[in-house]
Parts: C-alpha cells; sequence; structure tokens
C-alpha cells in the first residue's frame, strides 16, 4: 500500500507543478474555454468513479452506464469583457475630435476616424463620441454519457483488473459578447436612431460617414471599406454538437472494500468544430478539435466507518493530458497596437494613391499552427454514505499551458495602415488609441517613401500573444447528493452543482448544476 501512496502522491506533483502561470490581459483575438465533462470534472466522476458502479452487480458483467444533464452560465462578464478589449477595460470612450476638448486624448480609447466612422460638414470632420462596452457571457447546456467496463466478464473466475471508458458530452454552446453602444453624439448632438456607429461597424457592414439620419458623405482621404469578413462582434453565436470523446484504459493496483488505486491512460478524439476568425468569442464545442492523449490515476481509502452503514471516504483522482497542434484561422494585431487589426488598411500602392480602404481584420486573420501543450487537473472529494444515501464535497483545480501560435499561411506583401489625414498617404503603423503614427503624416510620405522606408506590414509586426490564448488556471467548488437502489441490476441518481473560478480573466468564472442517473450491468 506504501508503494501505491507513493505513486500517488507523485501525480499529483506532477499536477501542481508550475507548468501554468496566469496574469490578467487584454487585447486578445480568441478565447479558449475549458470544456465540460472532461476527467477528472465534478459533474462527471461524482457517484460514478471506476469499481464503485461497474462491479457493484454480483455475477454482472463488469459494466456501468451513467448519463447526465447539466447547465450553466458564466458570470463576471466584466472582467471577461477586459480580455477582448483594447484596453485594461471592458468600457471604452469613442472620440473623433482632436483639440478642444478636455480631457479627450487623456481619456479616448478608440478614434472612430481609424474605422472611417466620422460625418462631415462640408469638409470639416464633425467630432463623434460614444460609450461601447462588452459584457460577454457563455451559456451552455447539454448531456454527458459514460460507459465503463472490466474486461473478463467471459470468465468469471479470473480477478477482473483490466478496464476501459469511454466518454463524451452533447452541448449546446450559446457565446453573446453583449456589445452595447451608448450616448452616441455628433458635434455634441444626440444621434437617436443613426445610420451608422460604432456598433454597425463591428456587425461588419458598411459604415457610412453621416450621424443622426443625415445623408452619407463619402470621406475624402479614405473611402470604399468594405463589409467585415471576420472579427465580428454582433448578437449571440450558437453552435451544439458532440465535445470530444475520451477513450480509456485502466488497471487497478489495488481495489478492496476500504482502499482502491487505479491507473490509466487513453486519447482524446476530437469531434467538436474548429475556429474560423469569423466571430469575436465564437461558439465552440470541445477542445477547438485538437486531438490529444491523457494520463491519470484514482486513489481513495476509508477515513472513518461507523455502525448503521455510515462511512466516509477520501477519493483523489489526478489527469494529466497533451493536445497536439494543428491548424485554426484566427486574427492578430499588431505588436504594441491593441486593436488594430480593425483599423483601414491599404493592401496596394494603387489603392493608397486612390484612397481606397479595406478593413484590416480581412487581412489580419490567417491560418495558425496552434499548440495548445499540457493540462493538468486533480480532483478532491470526500464522500459521506449512509445507508443507500451519498453525499459529497470537493475542490477541483486545473491548469493549462499557455498556447504558441505561428502563421501557416503567407501574410499579403504591400499592407500598410491606412491614412486619415491625408489623400493617398501611408502613415505607417498607427497607434489605434492614440492616433500616434511611426511616420508623421503630415509630412505627406507617400506609399512608395512608407516601404522604402520599412513602415509597410510584415511577418515582424505580428503580435502572437494577441492570437493565443495565454496559461490559465481555475478552482472548483462542488457538492453532490445521491442514492443507491441495490437491485438485480444497481442503479443510482443524483443532483449536484459546483462553482468554477480563477483569479485572473484568462479563465472563465462559471456556475454549473446537474442531475445524474447510471446503473450496473
Amino acid at each position: 500500500m506504501r508503494k501505491h501512496l507513493k505513486v500517488s502522491l507523485l501525480m499529483l506533483g506532477a499536477c501542481v507543478a508550475p507548468n501554468a502561470q496566469a496574469n490578467n490581459v487584454y487585447g486578445h483575438t480568441f478565447f479558449s474555454v475549458r470544456p465540460q465533462w472532461q476527467s477528472p470534472m465534478p459533474e462527471k466522476i461524482t457517484m460514478f468513479r471506476m469499481g464503485d458502479l461497474a462491479l457493484a452487480r454480483e455475477c454482472g458483467w463488469g459494466g456501468a452506464f451513467q448519463v447526465a444533464g447539466f447547465g450553466g452560465q458564466s458570470t463576471d462578464s466584466k472582467k471577461l469583457g477586459r480580455y477582448f478589449a483594447p484596453t485594461d477595460s471592458n468600457v471604452l470612450l469613442v472620440n473623433s475630435a482632436t483639440t478642444g476638448v478636455t480631457g479627450l486624448n487623456c481619456d479616448r480609447a478608440i478614434n472612430p476616424a481609424n474605422f472611417n466612422i466620422l460625418r462631415l460638414t462640408g469638409s470639416t470632420p464633425v467630432a463623434f463620441s460614444s460609450t461601447i462596452s462588452f459584457r460577454p457571457k457563455q451559456t451552455v447546456y447539454g448531456a454527458g454519457f459514460e460507459w465503463n467496463q472490466y474486461l473478463g466478464w467471459w470468465n468469471d473466475c479470473c480477478e477482473r483488473k483490466w478496464w476501459f471508458d469511454i466518454s463524451f458530452p452533447v452541448e449546446h454552446v450559446v457565446n453573446d459578447m453583449r456589445f452595447l453602444e451608448v450616448d452616441a453624439t455628433t458635434d455634441g448632438t444626440p444621434c437617436g436612431n443613426a445610420n451608422a456607429n460604432m456598433t454597425q461597424a463591428f456587425c461588419g457592414t458598411q459604415p457610412l460617414v453621416s450621424f443622426a439620419g443625415g445623408t452619407a458623405v463619402t470621406c475624402s482621404d479614405v473611402t470604399g471599406a468594405g463589409v467585415m469578413a471576420f472579427g465580428k462582434i454582433c448578437g449571440k453565436r450558437k453552435h451544439t454538437g458532440v465535445a470530444d470523446i475520451e477513450l480509456k484504459l485502466g488497471y487497478d493496483y489495488v481495489n478492496c472494500e476500504t482502499h482502491h488505486l487505479s491507473g490509466y491512460i487513453g486519447g482524446v478524439f476530437p469531434t467538436g468544430n474548429r475556429p474560423k476568425g469569423e466571430w469575436v468569442f465564437e461558439a465552440i464545442v470541445g477542445n477547438n478539435k485538437h486531438f490529444g492523449i491523457l494520463t491519470g490515476g484514482l486513489w481513495g481509502f476509508e477515513v472513518w466507518s461507523g455502525c448503521s452503514n455510515n462511512a466516509l471516504r477520501f477519493e483523489l483522482e489526478v489527469n494529466s493530458r497533451y493536445l497536439f497542434p494543428r491548424t485554426e484561422t484566427r486574427s492578430f494585431d499588431l505588436k504594441n497596437r491593441p486593436w488594430s487589426r480593425y483599423m483601414l488598411v491599404y493592401t496596394s500602392a494603387d489603392n493608397a494613391a486612390a484612397g481606397v480602404a479595406d478593413w484590416g481584420i480581412n487581412h489580419f486573420t490567417r491560418d495558425f499552427r496552434i499548440k495548445p501543450h499540457f493540462q493538468h487537473s486533480f480532483n478532491l472529494g470526500l464522500v459521506y454514505n449512509h445507508c443507500a444515501f451519498e453525499g459529497e464535497i470537493g475542490y477541483n483545480f486545473w491548469a493549462r499551458q499557455g498556447e504558441t501560435a505561428r502563421l501557416r499561411s503567407e501574410l499579403e506583401p504591400g499592407l500598410a495602415i491606412a491614412a486619415v489625414n491625408a489623400t493617398g498617404v501611408a502613415t505607417g503603423l498607427v497607434d489605434l488609441v492614440n492616433g500616434i503614427a511611426v511616420v508623421d503624416p503630415a509630412a505627406n510620405v507617400t506609399f512608395t517613401d512608407a516601404e522604402t522606408a520599412g513602415c509597410l506590414i510584415g511577418l515582424n509586426d505580428i503580435d502572437y500573444n494577441s492570437v493565443a490564448h495565454p496559461a490559465c488556471m481555475t478552482h472548483i467548488v462542488y457538492g453532490s447528493l445521491g442514492y443507491h437502489w441495490d437491485w438485480c441490476w444497481p442503479v443510482f441518481v443524483g443532483v449536484g452543482g459546483s462553482y468554477e473560478f480563477s483569479t485572473f480573466n484568462t479563465a472563465l468564472n462559471r456556475w454549473l448544476a446537474w442531475g445524474k442517473f447510471g446503473f450496473s450491468f
């Protein structure tokens, strides 16, 4: 038993090793959510641990099956909103005025002129301002299925130690950025039912250059910005499907009435959907379509046993997995320029000379080789049994290494951030927040000069940190309650709930509730 205890402690140590470090971040283009119904998450393992139910039927086949319905929702939407925003705030001030407004240059987060959004009175730009905010929320509900089967059911004389387990969830995921715009004004006048605003721009439509229902006027400097094909923020995104399938092969080193120790290896087989980059916070079922391998173990022992069928036991499960790289479609920002993907770009010298630009997001969305690396998790449970009743409280820890991303498709040559102050000018790389250009736009630098000076967008300008999801870790506290029937085919039912939280905004805070049913055969 001492040997098995050492093995378990080594596995636990591997889980809590410093493989992941996390901090609050902002300006990211993609959020990778931890899927539900993974080993060893509470909604999956409560009342259904290896050997507990599969060997419960006397002279049975050594198998057990469970199905659970679950549903939950994310919380703390302000924190999640900062993850996507260009500054460390989910509320952003939009203002196009450059002078005459007290505190403007210190307070504004976005210059709408960089988004081809402004109003002209004759040839004079009129100040536009609004306040936009993000309150992202995820809702998920579905059902999880699991079959655990001991080998050797064909021979009642042998001791059953080897087993396999297969599980998967069917989920419906709804992601909503909850993009809100208020206090929109032009030249100090409320816009009312304006024909165009920042919200319209992020929905991927052609933004007009007139507000408050006025007549559209073509900008004299940048025209022809078309529809956004990627990175859109508009309404709810939904997806339903079978998430990743987990297949495990395990072995019981010890399986006694008072204690047990098991280990397993297995694979993660992707059956969900793959990111396409069309929407921010798109609905994903599974691990972004990555194949993986996993290993882990279970260890439990009886802490106390009393009269009248009372018992208290401790249960630990550890799990580590590695997800292999694959290609995903994601968007990128330029280094030190959050949200630069939403600025307008020239795609050639001819377009620059004509003042014709396109949304940068259409050209900054590419195929990347994404490496998710390792994930580690452990679950500690304290289980109390009284006759046929079972209650459990526990804690779950999960940590994931930061992703790495590398460009797979070619970056278009000749891209440059479009000018907003003079016809045909390429200002090089412009800071979205303050409109600061590497090359002074007042110098009237031509596209050719910008190319010679190295101000065109190149591979060295890609901010890979904006593409990859950072390292993260979460904590879950949970409780469950259930009842067993010791019939010919033993049956159980149970209910439970959990709350998952993280100190940083790189992982979701969320609650989950479930009800489950299972039987032995």
